[in-house]
C-alpha cells in the first residue's frame, strides 16, 4: 500500500473514535458541510479529512436520556434494557450522600457498560452532602461506562456574575483533572442569540450572556457546550457552531418527555390537555430535534428525560407507547 492510501485509511480510523476522546475537537461546520463564519474571537480554520469523516460519520453522534438512579419505572436492568432501544447515553445524577453512590449509582453505571450505554456524570458543585466532585471523579470518573462530566445545568440562571461562574468551572475542572481526562462539559441556555439586547434578561442572568460565554471557552475549562434552544435548533444550532464551534463540541439538550402518569392520558405541556393528533405532532417533534441537531454538527442530542417526577418517556407501568416506539425507530434509523 503507498504512503497516500495509507494515510487515507489511517485518517479515517481516526475519525470513527473521534466522538468520545477527551482531547478531540471539532471542525466549524454549517449543515450542508461547509466551513461556517467564524465569530472574530475564533477564526475558523479549515476542516481536515478527519475532521469531515468525523462530522459525516453517523455513529458519531450520540442520542443520550437523563436518569436518576433508583427512580426506575421497573428496574435498573428493564430499565436500561428499554433505554438502549432509543438511545446509547445516559446522563446520570451522582447524588449527595456516598450511601447513595456505593448502592444506586455504581449498579448503574455497571448495567450501563452491560447494556452498552455510555454515561455522562452530573455533579453541579464542588461539594454535596458527604460528597465532593473531586472524591466522584476519583472513584467513579474512570469507570468503563463513563464518557465524561456535567458540572452545571443551565448555568447562570441562577443571577451570579459570569467571574463567579468562571471561577466555579476552573476549581471544578482542577479536581476532575486530578483523576480523569474525559470530556467536561455544562449546559447553558444562549439568550442573547434569540433576544440579544434583553435589558431584563442581561440583568437577570449576565453568567449566560455570549460574552461571558466566551470567557469560559477562552479560558479552557469547558470541552463540550450543551445548548438548550429549545425548538430553535437549526436556526441557533449554527450559530453555537459559528461562534464556538472550533473550540469546543457542541450537544443540544431538549425536551422528550410528557407529563403524566401514561402517555394516552398526559400531554407535553403541563395543565393542558391535548388530542391525539396534537400529541402525535409533538411526537414527530421529539424526534425530528436529533435530526436537526446531528444535521447542524452537534456530537450529541440529550432528552430530557427517562423519568423524573412526572415527566417520563414511557408509561409509568412499564407499557410502550406511541413517543417511545417513535423515538426507537428514530434511533434505529440515525445509527444505520
Amino acid at each position: 500500500m503507498d504512503a497516500k492510501k495509507l494515510l487515507a485509511v489511517v485518517l479515517v480510523a481516526c475519525g470513527l473514535t473521534a466522538c468520545f476522546n477527551p482531547q478531540g475537537r471539532r471542525g466549524v461546520a454549517d449543515p450542508t458541510g461547509q466551513v461556517a463564519q467564524s465569530h472574530p474571537k475564533y477564526p475558523a480554520s479549515s476542516p481536515s479529512v478527519q475532521q469531515t469523516v468525523e462530522r459525516n460519520n453517523s455513529h458519531d453522534f450520540f442520542v443520550a436520556v437523563s436518569v436518576v438512579p433508583g427512580n426506575w419505572i421497573t428496574s435498573v436492568e428493564e430499565d436500561l434494557k428499554n433505554i438502549a432501544q432509543i438511545a446509547d447515553t445516559i446522563f446520570v445524577s451522582c447524588g449527595n450522600t456516598r450511601h447513595f453512590q456505593e448502592t444506586q449509582l455504581k449498579p448503574t453505571l455497571d448495567a450501563a457498560q452491560r447494556h452498552g450505554l455510555k454515561a455522562v456524570l452530573l455533579y453541579y458543585r464542588l461539594e454535596q452532602g458527604s460528597t465532593s466532585l473531586e472524591e466522584t471523579a476519583k472513584n467513579f470518573g474512570n469507570h468503563a461506562a463513563v464518557v465524561g462530566f456535567k458540572i452545571k445545568d443551565e448555568l447562570g440562571d441562577e443571577g451570579e456574575s459570569a467571574d463567579y461562574w468562571l471561577q466555579y468551572l476552573k476549581e471544578a475542572r482542577a479536581v476532575i483533572r486530578k483523576h480523569s481526562h474525559k470530556p467536561i462539559m455544562a449546559d447553558i441556555i444562549p439568550w442573547e442569540f434569540w433576544s440579544v439586547g434583553n435589558v431584563t434578561y442581561g440583568k437577570k442572568y449576565p453568567a449566560a450572556k455570549n460574552e461571558a460565554i466566551d470567557r469560559y471557552i477562552e479560558a479552557g475549562v469547558l470541552d463540550w457546550l450543551i445548548v438548550s434552544v429549545g425548538d430553535r435548533i437549526p436556526e441557533m444550532v449554527p450559530k453555537a457552531q459559528a461562534r464556538w464551534g472550533n473550540k469546543v463540541k457542541i450537544v443540544v439538550r431538549t425536551s422528550g418527555s410528557f407529563v403524566g402518569n401514561s402517555y394516552e392520558n398526559g400531554a407535553f405541556k403541563r395543565n393542558i390537555t391535548q388530542t391525539a393528533a396534537e400529541k402525535s405532532r409533538e411526537v414527530e417533534r421529539v424526534c425530528a430535534r436529533a435530526r436537526e441537531a446531528k444535521t447542524a454538527s452537534a456530537i450529541g442530542i440529550h432528552y430530557y428525560t427517562w423519568q423524573h417526577a412526572d415527566y417520563r418517556i414511557l408509561d409509568k407501568n412499564g407499557k410502550s407507547n406511541p413517543l417511545f416506539e417513535a423515538m426507537k425507530k428514530n434511533f434505529s434509523e440515525m445509527k444505520r
